[in-house]
């Protein structure tokens, strides 16, 4: 039977399924969309925040913007044609086996609510600073997963799709190596006029991109951090591997192998240590699955991937990093000793815990105007110091020689503003009508407050410093098991103020936007049943998955396909315990999602006609 045939046959118009332009635009376009967007983030109005009236973003909004759009198109299509539909069987039966959709509507319906509920929902129904992932966008997210499994119902279908990604991915491929050559595409002229409106053409020169030529961690692609170049190859990678094994032809095996390539040498050019660790899981469930029905072709797969490693291990040469040490510091939990182990503001002074002893502070106006300094140790002892001309205070005691402290011309209500250093951090104060203050690094006054924590609390650097992250976060789990806080919460609900064990753990002048934890994200802003929910779509996906594959003979692309998605969807909810989700990239990971459960039902039906 031919092509045309089978499209006539299976109710499609002759020209293509026009039902899957939607699919292709979220996983084609959105993952590329940069443009420069100037906004008001709202946050001055706290006192962690510095005072800032304008922000900028350029990879996170418009992709956010786009993929909402799409959505409502798709929610759209997909209402009239379940409506035009509602007497077929045959797709009333289609929706009736995706028990996942379950889940997945009690997580949508409680993100929907935990937002709408929430005391911050401005932000959950805008976006918040360096996040904009509205509670529209992850709503968005949901549609995009139906929509991609109800449309994709054949195997011409798939195979749009998959030049789709080839297409995506060989563009995102030709950033990377631009990238990893240290002439990064957005720092050029060229690029620059890609992505800024004409209106902005003055800020070209003043743009520049914190991780672009920065060594081991300058892969970014579009994706805005490094880290998500890591959760991308971790989703992708399996997924062009398996299809590259999966094609007959040798042309397609080699675009496929090239782009695999490619795509590994972008993660490990990214720096992101969570990667290896989830390519070694999904490999071996690749190796378990695929193997036991296809060893004649193992020593193939393994030649392959010793090839993807040899070429890693140059460029990890290249750059001069270790690799195995590189992981294993960030896994080795190690205890906490920080030399500052406290810092107190009373209403007449200051007192920092250094090294086990304490030493206390003024700093106000003296009778000329002057600053007036004045410092003594546990005993009430004074401490002798000299003061030189940059008004630098530099202390004679050997127990404080590493102390030092600079008086700063103050303003508004505080003339004079103290910044001690102290092991490599600042610490600064202030006196003011109503007494002393602490002042944060946006030279504001904060109260300071020592934060609960949990589980990691002696841990800070873990998962290069998700343990402080984490183990301040897990407590807030306790007001939102069935509701949460609201999307785009987190940045509002979490102790920003916990400024001593902050400032130990490496996060002196960092707005804590995100657990960095896709599930403690969920948790914590859409509630804890909402994130069980989640996990347990995810989890019906692999075990409907698992169970196919381990039946099928990989004979064809498809169940490779299928096998590739799994392995990819398994690396993302691995990578999702130490990264966070984000518009830049999770448009993409939910139609691969979507495209898993299509690709399981072509598996299935051929499976059952193989035993019929």
């Amino acid at each position: 039977m031919s092509r045309q045939m089978q499209k006539k046959k299976s109710g499609k118009p002759s020209g293509g399924n026009y039902t899957l332009l939607p699919i292709l635009f979220v996983m084609c376009i959105v993952p590329l969309i940069m443009r420069l967007y100037i906004y008001d983030s709202g946050l001055e109005q706290y006192p962690w925040f510095p005072d800032r009236s304008e922000e900028i973003d350029i990879f996170l909004y418009y992709k956010g913007v786009a993929l909402v759009a799409a959505a409502l198109v798709m929610a759209a299509v997909l209402c009239y044609t379940l409506y035009k539909n509602s007497r077929k069987t045959a797709e009333l039966e289609r929706l009736k086996q995706a028990k996942w959709l379950i889940p997945l509507a009690v997580f949508a319906f409680l993100t929907l609510l935990s937002t709408l509920f929430s005391k911050y929902r401005s932000y959950g129904f805008s976006g918040i600073y360096e996040q904009f992932e509205s509670v529209w966008v992850v709503l968005a997210y949901c549609i995009v997963a139906v929509y991609t499994y109800y449309f994709v119902k054949t195997k011409e279908d798939v195979d749009i799709l998959q030049k789709g990604l080839f297409a995506v991915l060989a563009i995102l491929g030709i950033i990377g190596i631009t990238q990893l050559l240290g002439h990064d595409i957005w720092e050029s002229a060229f690029g620059k006029s890609l992505y800024v409106p004409s209106k902005y053409a003055a800020l070209k020169e003043q743009l520049s991109f914190n991780f672009s030529g920065s060594g081991n961690h300058q892969v970014y692609l579009t994706f805005y951090n490094p880290n998500y170049v890591g959760v991308f190859a971790a989703l992708i990678l399996p997924v062009s591997i398996m299809l590259c094994v999966g094609n007959r032809k040798w042309q397609k095996k080699l675009a496929w192998g090239i782009i695999s390539i490619v795509v590994f040498l972008c993660a490990l050019g990214s720096g992101s240590k969570a990667f290896l660790l989830s390519l070694i899981a999904t490999a071996l469930l690749g190796i378990i699955i695929y193997g036991r029905k296809m060893i004649k072709y193992v020593p193939i797969i393994l030649m392959y991937g010793l090839t993807i490693l040899y070429v890693g291990s140059v460029y990890m040469n290249y750059v001069n990093v270790d690799v195995v040490q590189y992981v294993k510091n960030a896994l080795t939990p190690t205890e906490n000793v920080y030399a500052v182990e406290d810092f107190t503001v009373e209403s007449d002074y200051v007192t920092l815990k250094y090294n086990g002893t304490g030493i206390s502070m003024l700093c106000e106006p003296g009778s000329d105007g002057a600053p007036y300094f004045k410092a003594w140790d546990e005993a009430g002892t004074e401490l002798a110091f000299t003061m030189d001309e940059n008004n630098i205070v530099h202390f004679t005691d050997e127990r404080f020689s590493a102390i030092t402290v600079t008086i700063y011309g103050g303003y508004g209500n505080y003339p004079y503003i103290a910044e001690i250093s102290a092991a490599g951090h600042r610490y600064g104060f202030a006196k003011g009508s109503n007494g002393y203050s602490y002042m944060n690094f946006a030279y504001k006054a904060d109260d300071m407050i020592k934060a609960d924590a949990a589980v990691f609390t002696d841990s800070d650097g873990l998962f290069t410093g998700r343990g402080y992250i984490w183990s301040r976060t897990i407590p807030l789990l306790k007001d939102s098991f069935l509701l949460g806080t609201g999307a785009d919460s987190f940045a509002l609900v979490f102790p920003q103020n916990d400024y001593v064990a902050r400032i130990n753990a490496g996060y002196q002048d960092q707005i804590m936007t995100k657990p960095h934890s896709m599930y403690l994200q969920m948790a914590v802003q859409y509630g804890v049943v909402a994130a069980l929910c989640f996990l347990a779509l995810a989890v019906m996906y692999v075990l409907q998955t698992i169970k196919l594959c381990w039946k099928s003979n990989f004979k064809d692309k498809y169940s490779c396909l299928a096998l590739g998605i799994l392995m990819g969807i398994t690396g993302y909810g691995i990578l999702g315990i130490s990264n966070d989700s984000c518009v830049a990239l999770a448009p993409l990971a939910w139609v691969i999602l979507g495209l898993g459960f299509a690709v399981n039902q072509l598996v299935k039906k051929d499976l059952e006609e193989r035993e019929d």
